[in-house]
């Protein structure tokens, strides 16, 4: 990876492999070792990578798979909104190194997606763990992103980025990310600036209104999509026009019944 000249990106250091296991397990073992906070790991290969609900991820040479280590002082309940500041991040950071394109056809979808034309690209997962030395927490941010490659996943939609960003590699990638989580990071301000997330993630998500149904493990709900609640939980209109709320679910685009985007 052309990240060894660059150790240290918007300021955080960077820790680059040819190949691990999970940028997540990794960057938590590490930070849990006593590794000073905040670094990026950042991965050529990840061969036991996951996604939401324990799914694999395993991602290949020329795609993103980078996890930032980072001690938050928050509520625990409100360590999950970093899935969507992260994705705020991320889909700011890639619509900077693609102006040309407009990115029109890309969308954040709850929780922690990234879709282009309606197929899942990318992915972000959120872990944390107490630390003991301050009572603050050690959260890992993996995101996953298919820039030239995606795995064929029978029953679920799945694409990469391919000509939308044409010339920017995985370095180029982790500087325009790394630079677009600090920026949210600061206005998260451990919580007390989430109302701000939420609103610069609606402008980037599936449009309200849009035909969704989700999945909760124990039923499926159809509806349309009525927005985040102040705790950046989902709210759905169902068929008779009651507003539900969910904090956990899969969401499926009705517009793609039978395939998934997930």
């Amino acid at each position: 990876m052309s990240i060894d000249a660059a150790p240290v990106v918007a300021g955080i250091r960077v820790v680059a492999l040819e190949e691990t296991g999970s940028t997540n397990a990794d960057a938590m073992a590490r930070a849990l070792a006593g590794e000073a906070l905040p670094f990026w790991l950042i991965a050529d290969r990840q061969t036991a990578g996951k996604g939401r609900s324990g799914r694999s991820w395993i991602s290949e040479p020329g795609n993103f798979q980078a996890s930032l280590a980072v001690k938050v002082h928050c509520a625990a309940g409100q360590a999950a909104q970093l899935s969507l500041v992260a994705g705020v991040a991320v889909i700011g950071a890639i619509k900077t190194l693609a102006p040309q394109h407009g990115c029109d056809n890309l969308y954040l979808k709850w929780p922690n997606d990234l879709l282009v034309n309606n197929a899942k690209c990318g992915g972000i997962l959120i872990e944390t763990a107490s630390d003991r030395t301050d009572g603050g927490m050690i959260a890992v941010i993996g995101i996953g992103l298919n820039l030239v490659s995606h795995p064929e996943i029978q029953g679920r939609r799945v694409a990469h980025l391919g000509g939308d960003v044409p010339s920017a590699t995985q370095c180029t990638y982790l500087m325009a990310i790394a630079a677009a989580m600090l920026s949210a990071l600061e206005i998260w301000n451990d919580g007390a600036g989430f109302a701000q997330i939420v609103a610069r993630w609606l402008a980037a998500a599936t449009p309200v209104g849009t035909e969704v149904a989700i999945h909760t493990g124990a039923a499926r709900i159809e509806g349309t999509f009525a927005g985040l609640a102040d705790d950046g939980a989902l709210l759905l209109r169902d068929k008779s026009g009651r507003i539900q709320r969910f904090t956990f679910g899969d969401v499926e685009l009705q517009a793609q019944a039978g395939t998934r985007a997930e």
